[in-house]
């Protein structure tokens, strides 16, 4: 097998020049943010286990970028922003589209049906959209031009100039057509982690379209790796005043006003600055029009997640509802075209007001040692996540105190009944007795 031309396979990446980069070993900020909680970071980057349970709040935030998405690809194109039919139109048609193809494999509990909240998400995200949209076009869009949505980068982990490189064990599978490697699952390796372990431990692991047990044969081999931070950026700004770039990303929220006062603690996008100051090194922005293009901060869009319908009596006037209030801006397109002004002048001045509860924008500026600082960080987080990974590789699947020691939980749960695996976490059950569905998060596949 020629290792040298196999092609990267992972979550979330499947772009052709993610692809191509072969084998090397990527790692995100989400997977560096899970490291605190050895079990936690064991069943979703080791195990790969993957749940079709549906979660209203999760689907939301997802619409809401798509549609944010949508939006901003439009605007990269002509420089302006969608006027308020074509955001219905991107709802109506678009995301009812993008949601059948989400939801369509999800588990629901009974009586929740996949057309009742296909309906119910689009009317709560055609309720905000529009406020959001106006929002973008006073705010942002007079001061930054849109340069990328959806925008992947990756860049070698390093420390002084040193890139990170570590001998790892990886499970071949050979099949007619192709040869895939992927990482062992916790318990898969005997105790000097280069072997099978002596229990013919054999999982079943989804890697595209082939399945692990279904492979003509299975070994192990060991090969030293390139590690590589990769990052997929909701959008990249330019300064129109200095020329600058920004990263900005979407958040939605119950109570964004609260959610806004923790952005000053997540890294996230810090951490993504670097990849965009090595995208500028490598002249990945060498058409972008700007004498000296430096990364120059990082912006949060904060939207609610909570809209209200306008309401109307049985007379068919409109409500003026104090809680729960209406958008501002449906409600001021409806007064002005049934021309109510008069009517609605204080009630409009009202919702004005509390609108401003429903949006907000965090900007905070970055420098290069902040830049500097994450790298290092990195370096550092990643040799902590390859010891975790090579503990729970060897785990003694016999031995409940053995998964405790090599795969203890984090001191102070802070995800409890939030964690998709807190049920399997708590009850201490054993990583091959679980019967979710295991996925590879990243495997590398060679062509015969």
């Amino acid at each position: 097998m020629k290792y040298n031309n196999m092609e990267l396979h992972l979550k979330r990446y499947e772009y052709p020049e993610m692809i191509k980069k072969g084998l090397i070993f990527p790692v995100s900020y989400s997977e560096i943010k899970t490291l605190p909680c050895s079990r936690k970071y064991s069943f979703k980057y080791i195990e790969g286990f993957s749940s079709n349970s549906y979660s209203r709040p999760l689907t939301f935030g997802i619409s809401w970028h798509y549609v944010c998405e949508q939006i901003l690809i439009k605007t990269i194109k002509t420089d302006q922003i969608m006027d308020n039919k074509e955001i219905n139109d991107v709802c109506d048609k678009y995301l009812v589209h993008f949601l059948e193809g989400e939801l369509k494999n999800k588990y629901f509990y009974e009586g929740v049906t996949i057309k009742g909240e296909i309906e119910s998400i689009v009317t709560q995200i055609k309720l905000g959209i529009i406020g959001w949209a106006k929002n973008w076009s006073e705010n942002i869009h007079p001061r930054y031009k849109v340069i990328a949505v959806e925008l992947a980068l990756g860049m070698p982990i390093s420390c002084d100039g040193k890139v990170l490189r570590k001998k790892m064990t990886f499970v071949k599978h050979e099949f007619k057509d192709c040869e895939i490697l992927r990482l062992p699952v916790s318990g898969e390796l005997d105790k000097n982690g280069k072997s099978f372990s002596k229990d013919n431990y054999v999982p079943e692991i989804q890697m595209g379209d082939k399945i692990s047990t279904e492979s003509l044969k299975n070994t192990c081999i060991s090969k030293q790796i390139k590690f590589f931070k990769v990052g997929k950026l909701d959008c990249l700004l330019q300064s129109r005043e200095t020329g600058g770039l920004w990263i900005l990303d979407h958040k939605t929220s119950g109570s964004p006003k609260g959610y806004k006062t923790k952005m000053q603690f997540n890294l996230q996008l810090h951490n993504y600055c670097s990849l965009v100051r090595y995208a500028i090194k490598e002249g990945r922005f060498s058409d972008l029009n700007s004498d000296n293009l430096i990364v120059e901060g990082v912006m949060w869009d904060i939207a609610s997640s909570k809209y209200n319908p306008m309401q109307f009596d049985s007379d068919g006037k409109l409500k003026k509802l104090k809680r729960p209030i209406p958008p501002y801006h449906i409600v001021k397109e409806y007064v002005e075209k049934n021309k109510l002004e008069d009517s609605y002048s204080d009630y409009l001045d009202l919702l004005e007001e509390k609108n401003l509860d429903k949006y907000f924008l965090v900007e905070e500026m970055i420098s290069e040692e902040d830049m500097d600082r994450c790298e290092l960080e990195d370096y550092c987080y990643v040799q902590e996540m390859i010891i975790k990974r090579k503990k729970a590789e060897i785990v003694n699947l016999r031995s409940p105190s053995d998964l405790s020691v090599k795969i203890p939980r984090f001191t102070i749960c802070e995800t409890y009944n939030f964690c998709q695996f807190y049920i399997n976490c708590f009850a201490n059950t054993a990583m091959h007795k679980i019967q979710y569905k295991r996925e590879a998060n990243m495997f590398w596949r060679s062509i015969l």
